[in-house]
């Protein structure tokens, strides 16, 4: 079992996402909140975890400066993130698609804000 399936498998029915034009909010199970502002966000990453593409192996990633948050895709409401994102200027459809049928442990970056610092390697 891969570790990101260990450290999120607890947690990743309960997750709740709630996204609007400026924000989008993670709200765990014990009722705690964590807001990414999108003007924060400088890298949309996909990772794929536990070798098959199944929701709860599949972890949306928004990093940034001071941003770093986790989203599993089985989370309620992701389906309000994935448009959010796609809006994003240049985000790359082809990333996602390849994606949502990887086979391995492997990560995707979906989007990244121009002329920002590489927050990954």
């Amino acid at each position: 079992m891969s570790f990101l399936k260990r450290v999120f498998r607890r947690r990743v029915r309960q997750q709740k996402i709630v996204c609007n034009d400026e924000c989008i909010t993670k709200i765990v199970p014990n009722g705690e909140k964590e807001t990414v502002r999108w003007a924060d966000i400088d890298e949309v990453g996909v990772i794929v975890a536990g070798g098959e593409s199944f929701s709860e192996d599949i972890f949306w990633v928004l990093l940034g400066e001071n941003v770093s948050c986790g989203i599993p895709s089985s989370a309620e409401g992701i389906s309000e993130l994935i448009p959010h994102l796609r809006q994003l200027p240049d985000f790359n459809d082809e990333m996602l698609v390849r994606a949502m049928s990887a086979t391995e442990d492997v990560k995707f970056v979906c989007w990244r804000r121009q002329n920002s610092k590489k927050v990954t390697s």
